[in-house]
């Protein structure tokens, strides 16, 4: 059929979106009542004669289907129009079962007819429906929508792409080696500076246990480095909105630390404070593969190495 035709056409492999919008066009269905803008019997010219069909539409989509039912069978994204033509010329080449002298007869019977054009690597590879309306009311008003809906699903087509070129190219930049490293380097620093603050515990307060200056210098640069992995953890998120990023434990652990972290920080609890900075140093696994690859590995031979331990207590019991 058509539709499996289009459909094998687009779900090319590594293009998630692509088949998942694929995926929705081949089961698409005839739109609901309070999402259609029109439900018109009209013919279509098919391999040289006007077939009786039932056209029905929302502001996303054109489904034609048989009179009088619910069974889909051709389907035109309204973001796909390229144009739609006012009593447009029935084009000779697109007849292909009937003689060229039946051609001019065809034209004249007929009347209120309209043409629908796609654009050519859309879901109809460029395919053009030319359509005939039963009345001249009912085919300016069909052309009318057309025009309107299509126009506003290609310009909202047109920002979503937009959005998501930006998005993938912030994904790109952030998942790089060189951003990745740096964001190690300053989680790195951020423990080392910890450790200094700790080894100088006792000149950081007086003997009323107020911050000295030394102490507000510590405070500054680490609520600095609080700041710069908040605005990290945002470019994260919107890097790889939704999934990608609630399925990665290590950005569920990234915000944890940074709401709790942020959380302490408006309370001036300096012990939690301290606490969870020491923790950020976790986040070197998140940074880079192989120190995950490595843990993974120590996770694994931990089992093993509970096993053989077991098994050595068994055998120094019995040999005593």
């Amino acid at each position: 059929s058509h539709v499996h035709a289009m459909s094998r056409r687009l779900l090319m492999p590594n293009q998630e979106p692509e088949k998942k919008e694929a995926n929705n066009l081949m089961n698409a269905k005839v739109p609901d009542k309070k999402d259609r803008e029109g439900d018109f019997e009209v013919s279509i010219l098919l391999h040289g004669s006007w077939h009786q069909k039932r056209m029905t539409y929302s502001k996303k989509i054109i489904t034609f289907s048989r009179v009088n039912t619910d069974d889909v069978l051709d389907i035109i994204p309204m973001k796909e129009i390229v144009q739609v033509y006012d009593s447009a010329p029935v084009e000779t080449n697109n007849i292909r079962t009937r003689r060229k002298s039946d051609v001019t007869e065809l034209i004249a019977e007929a009347s209120n007819v309209f043409k629908v054009e796609t654009i050519p690597d859309g879901f109809n590879l460029g395919r053009s429906y030319h359509l005939k309306a039963h009345s001249i009311s009912d085919r300016h008003l069909i052309i009318q929508n057309l025009k309107d809906f299509s126009e506003h699903a290609r310009n909202r087509e047109m920002a979503r792409t937009k959005f998501k070129m930006f998005q993938i190219k912030v994904q790109r930049i952030f998942d790089s080696d060189i951003s990745q490293q740096f964001i190690g380097i300053l989680i790195l620093a951020n423990f080392l500076i910890n450790i200094l603050s700790a080894q100088q515990d006792s000149k950081l307060r007086d003997h009323n246990g107020h911050l000295t200056d030394k102490g507000k210098m510590f405070e500054r640069i680490n609520l600095a480095f609080t700041l710069v992995f908040a605005i990290e953890l945002l470019v994260n998120l919107f890097a790889h909105w939704f999934n990608s990023f609630v399925r990665s434990f290590w950005n569920l652990l990234d915000v944890v630390l940074i709401v709790l972290s942020l959380g302490a920080v408006l309370e001036s609890n300096w012990i939690i404070l301290r606490f969870l900075r020491t923790l950020r140093v976790l986040r070197l696994f998140g940074s880079f593969s192989s120190m995950r690859t490595m843990l993974k590995a120590l996770g694994l031979s931990v089992n093993k190495m509970a096993c053989y331990f077991i098994i050595l207590s068994v055998l120094a019991s019995i040999c005593k």
